[in-house]
């Protein structure tokens, strides 16, 4: 699978790098989702450039909104929509 990384901040151009990771097994509680749809917002641009009020814990992934599908979960059916917040939708 693949992730958008930055490992300090600054100018999303300069700092964003797409990086392949292994599927990550979800533990309990949590729920695997195949995203679909993500959107960028001024915020997203800003907390990759460590200027939101939210500081980034390095290295990190930017996003903060996302909409999927459900692969694996113990609450939720697979195939299940769901939208959701979360630091790194990215």
């Amino acid at each position: 699978m693949k992730q958008v990384v930055f490992y300090e901040t600054g100018l999303p151009e300069n700092v964003l790098r797409l990086e392949e990771i292994e599927k990550p097994t979800p533990k309990a509680g949590e729920a695997l989702v195949r995203i679909t749809a993500r959107n960028i917002n001024p915020s997203d641009m800003m907390f990759v450039q460590g200027l939101y009020g939210i500081t980034p814990k390095l290295p990190s992934s930017a996003g903060f909104e996302a909409s999927g599908v459900v692969e694996e979960s113990a609450t939720f059916p697979k195939g299940t929509r769901v939208m959701f917040t979360s630091v790194g939708t990215w």
